[in-house]
Order: structure tokens, then sequence, then C-alpha cells
């Protein structure tokens, strides 16, 4: 039997970024979905270390309005990109605002959140779902895995402080990823469907 395994990666749009957020960024992408734990999040923002006017929130994604309405009424400053109005074909530009993402989720195959944010050359704090693990072996300091909502406040207080050092190294962060996209997922596929058929 032969058999493809790899990540399906990003796709080769998601660039790094020109020039560094205003403010230390931190963001959620997803589905706002119980399996994707969004109140992880909200917990660990809530109560991070930081100064509220020294950093700001992304929203992206499915159902994420009133999350946002939440952190905004809470005096965190944050910015909803609806699925609804910001489809996939816009989530490039809007992951060059990020200085980091956070992924909660219980279980995820990729997730893409995770080769988006690291494509764009931006640190991840994860869960360990996925491929997180397997990358924070390889990059310990880009991929920092966590258990708990006070677990994601540490790591991102580390990386508000790291800020100006992962966006100096954000295209060696890209690297880390970079041999795999979403365009050669479909060929590989292509390629193996192709060989199997010859086969018989």
């Amino acid at each position: 039997m032969k058999m493809l395994e790899r990540p399906l990666g990003a796709l080769s749009a998601f660039q790094p970024a020109t020039v560094p957020p205003a403010k230390f960024t931190i963001a959620w992408v997803g589905r706002n979905y119980w399996r994707k734990r969004i109140a992880w999040f909200i917990e660990a923002v809530e109560y991070l270390d930081i100064k509220k006017s020294d950093f700001e929130i992304i929203l992206l994604g499915m159902n994420i309005e009133a999350p946002a309405g939440f952190l905004q009424h809470a005096g965190i400053s944050c910015k909803a990109f609806p699925r609804s109005a910001y489809p996939i074909a816009t989530y490039p530009d809007v992951y060059k605002k990020m200085s980091c993402l956070v992924i909660t989720g219980i279980t995820e195959a990729g997730p893409l959140t995770l080769f988006e944010a690291l494509a764009t050359g931006i640190p991840v704090v994860s869960t360990k779902v996925g491929w997180a693990p397997y990358f924070q072996k390889v990059a310990p300091d880009k991929i920092k895995l966590v258990d708990n909502p006070t677990e994601i406040s540490e790591a991102l207080k580390i990386l508000f402080h790291d800020r100006a050092t992962n966006f100096a190294s954000r295209f060696s962060t890209r690297k880390i990823v970079e041999q795999w996209s979403l365009e050669s997922w479909v060929s590989d596929v292509v390629d193996c469907a192709c060989s199997l058929a010859k086969a018989y």
C-alpha cells in the first residue's frame, strides 16, 4: 500500500510582513465552536500580565463577533474579522497584522492556522494538537506548547518581550514550513493517485 503522509501546509500567498504591527497583536483564528475553546483564549487575555494599552487582539473567523464584543467591553482593544466579510483570500493580509497566533483546540488535524502563521513568520502558542508538538521540537522558541489558559498567558508574556527579535527572524520562522504548501499538497495527491492507477 502506498501512502502519502505530510502536512497540508499553507497557501503560498502567506508571506512575512514588511513592517511590524504597531502594537503587540495577539490573534485567534477559527470557528467559534466548543472544540476550539475560544474561552481559553479569552481567559488568558483577561489575565495577561501586560498593560492593556500595550497590546491588542485580532479575532478572525466564524461567529467571533460575540467574543470580540466581550473583550472590547472588558477594555481590551479587539478587532473582529468575521468570515462573512473577510473571505479566505483576505487572510494572508490579515495575518501580516499579527505578532503571534494562539491555538486552543481540543483536537486538530494540521491545523492550517499553524502553517499559515509560521509561513507568515509569526510564532505560535498552541495546545498539543496536530503538528504543533512536532514543530515545537524543531523550533521551540517559535512554537510554545500549553495545557491551560494560565500557560497561554505566560507564553504570551514571553513573546511580548521577544516581539522585536521574533519579527527580525520572521523569514527564518517561515523556513520551518517552507517546504510544504497547500499547492504542493494538491500536486502530491495527484502524483500519488496516478502512481496507484498505474499499479492496477
